[in-house]
């Protein structure tokens, strides 16, 4: 895993310090490549790399070169089947080192751009023929590794990261609102989709797409060396193996996939959720070496069961498991913390999930600075039906099959998907016309099936948010991640199932569970899809992204809708009454579309801020959490000690505190975001709303107001947490504002204006 960003130039006059934008470049991508750092130029083209080493640490330095020099090639990413490769060649080829890329310049001298064909990895490259001027940028089969152009009729700048593009001169470094605002990015994707970004005049290449430029042609040529499209029109009626020889081959996929993805001279780990998708991965890698495997844990992985799954899946297999403790930190989780993040994912999506992902990587790189590779369980919802049932809002898919609505539904959404765009005008006779005629209006072709047009969409969703914060958030860290599901392999066997075997193998995810059957017990392998963030009871990451929103005296939401452009298209007094509707509502419905918004303007406005005067600073990493290890007597002992402490009350909102409000108790308001607590006509405590908890305390307490003053009670129905409000419930029991006594207690709210006048 590295980094690489560089230009072409058609227009070799421009006046440029080709290294000194080279290095700019190159610092905005120094996280990933923190081992080397290379500089390649010529008179058409300069290229950056910055290098993680795992394969060939000591030789396999980039770019690399051919034996005469006349082709450089840098890659991003990891060969899997480089020595199937190399004894494939047919010519005498110097090798200079171990590295697995390096065979890709051979194959490229033999067969041309054909040559990317052949590979079985996850990548991006480019490629400069200096004898043919010939340029080439490619990317792997599902768009894994990133890769990001800028095209004009001067230059080609491209780079692995969005920001890395921005210091060639005249690139772009503008937010697009009117992209990021489009609600269609994620609906039913034709076969000619794009990977769309959010900055004007950036555009990706999509997964198993190329773009060549030759000497003399007036702009480069983009063309596919492999699509779903192509895979999924193979007719399958003619197939007569049984569900079970289907089965076993995908188990012997995925194992083989596995073992490749466990290649290399560096520590790998696995992130462990417990669920059956990082548990499968876990139980085949184990086959082959013992690695460490790591797990979040917080109240929403227990409420969950993902922390009891992942300690117990460990422990089935034999895996040393690592339990990080990831909670939301006021005093380090602030504004610039949030800024940064955003800034590194590159997308306005970013939320709950990246910051986890991110801290996990974190710990892994303070702890284990050997460990460098992390495999993941990507890709298996988006291609084995994980995500079937949600579709027709069936809460238990294990217990009843509704494969027959679910393709009803997504028959529809193709059908909704080709009457978009150009196409809306055609809506009023959409049950009168036919759908091939639909799809070649838009320059497309339907699938055979709708099946095969759900799994497009979700690849197209993979490169636009799944895979792309996974990247950013490990490469932040100098990490590299695999994803062992989308070996395109696999991704072509699922495309091969015939149709009559859907129902039975992509209902549940049951070709995946099916193949470990033999491998894992029972509980693990027909463990449940269960939901993590905020569609649940306890909230904590609700709770944390609005702790992040309202800290500082709410310095995100300022920042955000103070950017000029913001001001232009946000009415930021609707985002205001929107932000009041989400920090008081304990489901946080509506955070989704305030922290899309919120990141929106953050963008925007760190777009227009950037400098490159000055390198880059790399911060230095802090542990702030315990981790749990069950390799360890004193580790299990601290995880048995935390899942109780998190049992024994209101982390489930069961058991009861036994708190009541105290007598005579009198609350009021001074308008202002404190609240004093009378009790007897005496002050007895005040309470500043200066972040969540106290925030959260308040309502507690006013809810009791309409429930006897029952605590308990007033925490349920508000679905907090009785351990995340402990400090707060501490300083009022020892003010006397909470007591145990169950005495009829005397409870008012007023003004302070009213008491005043009293």
């Amino acid at each position: 895993m590295c980094g690489f960003a560089g230009f072409f130039l058609y227009d070799r006059s421009l006046p440029l310090d080709k290294a000194a934008i080279l290095h700019r470049m190159g610092e905005q991508i120094a996280h990933r490549g923190p081992d080397d750092h290379q500089l390649f130029c010529s008179a058409e083209t300069g290229i950056v790399f910055r290098r993680l080493s795992i394969v060939d640490p000591d030789g396999g330095r980039q770019p690399l070169t051919n034996e005469d020099g006349s082709v450089t090639l840098v890659v991003n990413g990891e060969i899997y089947n480089f020595k199937d490769l190399a004894r494939s060649l047919k010519g005498d080829h110097h090798f200079k080192s171990r590295s697995d890329c390096e065979v890709l310049l051979h194959l490229y001298e033999e067969r041309g751009v054909d040559f990317l064909g052949c590979i079985n990895g996850m990548f991006a490259l480019a490629l400069y023929d200096s004898r043919k001027k010939i340029f080439l940028l490619a990317r792997d089969r599902m768009g894994i590794k990133p890769l990001y152009y800028s095209l004009s009729r001067s230059r080609l700048v491209f780079g692995s990261e969005i920001k890395a593009l921005f210091p060639f001169p005249d690139c772009p470094c503008e937010f697009n609102w009117q992209e990021a605002l489009d609600g269609t990015r994620k609906t039913y994707a034709a076969a000619n989709y794009e990977v769309e970004t959010c900055f004007r005049g950036i555009r990706q290449l999509r997964g198993g797409e190329y773009l060549i430029t030759e000497d003399g042609a007036d702009a480069p040529l983009i063309k596919n060396y492999w699509s779903l499209q192509d895979l999924s029109c193979e007719a399958s009626a003619a197939d007569g193996r049984t569900a079970a020889q289907l089965v076993a081959e995908y188990r012997e996929l995925l194992a083989d996939a596995v073992r490749l993805m466990l290649l290399g001279d560096v520590e790998i780990g696995l992130f462990l959720s417990g669920g059956i998708d990082s548990t499968a991965i876990a139980a085949l890698a184990a086959r082959q070496t013992s690695i460490r495997t790591f797990s979040v844990l917080n109240p929403d992985t227990i409420e969950c069961s993902d922390a009891r799954y992942s300690w117990n899946a460990a422990d089935c297999i034999g895996l040393p498991n690592h339990q990080v403790c990831i909670a939301y930190d006021a005093g380090r989780h602030d504004a610039a913390y949030w800024k940064n993040l955003v800034w590194q994912c590159e997308t306005y999506e970013c939320g709950a999930e990246q910051l986890y992902k991110y801290e996990l990587y974190r710990y892994v790189k303070q702890c284990f600075p050997d460990l460098k590779v992390v495999l993941i369980g990507q890709g298996s919802d988006e291609f084995n039906g994980g995500y079937a049932h949600k579709y027709v809002g069936e809460g238990n898919p294990e217990l009843r099959n509704r494969w027959s609505e679910f393709e009803q539904i997504i028959s529809g959404m193709e059908h909704t998907g080709l009457l978009s765009g150009n196409n809306h005008a055609l809506n009023g006779f959409r049950r009168y016309i036919d759908r091939d005629y639909l799809a070649d209006l838009q320059g497309s072709s339907r699938p055979p099936h709708p099946w095969y047009g759900y799994l497009q969409m979700h690849a197209k969703n993979l490169q636009v948010y799944q895979l792309l914060h996974e990247d950013r958030t490990a490469m932040a860290n100098g990490i590299e991640n695999r994803v062992p599901f989308l070996d395109h392999r696999i991704v072509e066997f699922i495309l091969r199932v015939p149709q009559a075997h859907f129902p039975e193998l992509f209902w549940n995810k049951q070709i995946l569970r099916r193949a470990m059957a033999g491998l894992l017990p029972a509980d693990l392998c027909n463990r449940p899809k269960v939901p993590f963030i905020f569609d649940n009871k306890v909230n904590s990451s609700g709770r944390m992204l609005t702790g992040i929103l309202g800290a500082n005296d709410e310095e995100l939401l300022h920042y955000a809708l103070e950017d000029n452009q913001a001001k232009h298209i946000l009415d930021a007094a609707q985002v205001g009454k929107l932000w009041d509707r989400v920090r008081n509502d304990p489901h946080y419905r509506e955070m989704d579309e305030l922290r899309y918004l919120v990141n929106m303007g953050i963008l925007s406005r760190m777009a227009g801020e950037i400098t490159f005067d000055h390198a880059a600073v790399v911060k230095k990493i802090t542990l702030p959490v315990p981790a749990y290890s069950n390799t360890e007597p004193a580790g299990r002992n601290g995880f048995r000690d935390y899942m109780k402490e998190e049992d024994s009350g209101a982390a489930k909102n069961g058991a009861p505190t036994g708190l009541l409000l105290a007598d005579e108790v009198r609350i009021l308001n001074e308008m202002n975001g404190s609240w004093y607590l009378f009790r007897s006509d005496e002050l007895a405590e005040i309470i500043r709303e200066t972040d969540e908890a106290n925030r959260d305390w308040i309502r507690v307490l006013l809810h009791a107001l309409h429930n006897q003053g029952v605590i308990d009670q007033s925490l349920a129905d508000l679905s907090l947490s009785h351990q995340d409000l402990t400090k707060a419930i501490k300083k009022s029991f020892k003010a006397g504002i909470v007591c145990r006594p169950a005495r009829r207690r005397k409870i008012q709210v007023s003004k302070l204006s009213d008491h005043e006048q009293q």
